[in-house]
């Protein structure tokens, strides 16, 4: 790696992900060789910003030839350390942590469900999928402490979302996909991912009234 991690921008790492996922789809249809024009044009950004992310990392491509797209993906891969596979648990398993549970493209990308914990006396003990039974949250602790597992979904009710991420980090997990809707705080040195419907509709409803007063004029 060319700089230290604290001097690479969080928008980098976001957009490596997305790169990322192109590249596979490519790689699903055979193309072999894609430009940092292409690439560019399909995930939305500009050829500069594709060379300037690549280039923390390393030298990536050749000059009037482009990427080989099945090489860009390992290294992106061995970037965000998604390579060897990633395991994650789930905390909450109302319809939203059901949802996550079973969307098929998290194994294809190599993160891998381990368990899945809720409060709920009713849901504890039953089997999920794939042979892994609900487990109590109150056993978070011995689970964590038997197995190597930093990443946890957050899919809990809102009033319990804070107590809830305070518990699993005090356990072990070191970042959390919150999908609560509820700004969360954890200390600096973990990490924790907001993923917001509402900020999703108003980034939206932003860019196309936008589109609108620019076709009315």
């Amino acid at each position: 790696m060319k700089y230290k991690p604290e001097d690479i921008p969080e928008i980098t790492i976001r957009r490596l992900s997305i790169y990322l996922q192109i590249l596979k789809l490519l790689e699903e249809r055979n193309i072999n060789m894609i430009s940092s024009n292409q690439l560019a044009s399909l995930s939305h950004t500009n050829a500069v910003s594709i060379r300037k992310d690549l280039s923390y990392f390393g030298e990536f491509g050749k000059k009037h030839i482009g990427y080989n797209v099945n090489s860009l993906i390992r290294a992106i891969k061995g970037i965000l350390k998604t390579d060897k596979g990633n395991y994650f648990i789930i905390i909450g398993y109302g319809n939203m942590g059901t949802a996550i549970a079973h969307f098929p493209g998290l194994a294809n990308d190599d993160f891998i469900l381990k368990g899945i914990f809720d409060n709920d006396e009713n849901k504890i003990g039953q089997e999920a999928l794939n042979g892994i039974r609900i487990t109590d949250i109150r056993d978070i602790h011995s689970f964590l402490n038997n197995n190597n597992i930093q990443l946890a979904v957050l899919a809990t009710p809102l009033n319990v979302a804070q107590i809830t991420a305070d518990n699993i980090i005090n356990a072990g997990i070191e970042g959390i996909l919150n999908m609560t809707g509820k700004q969360i705080t954890v200390p600096k040195d973990k990490f924790v991912y907001d993923f917001n419907i509402t900020t999703g509709f108003e980034w939206l409803s932003y860019f196309t009234y936008k589109k609108e007063q620019y076709n009315d004029h």
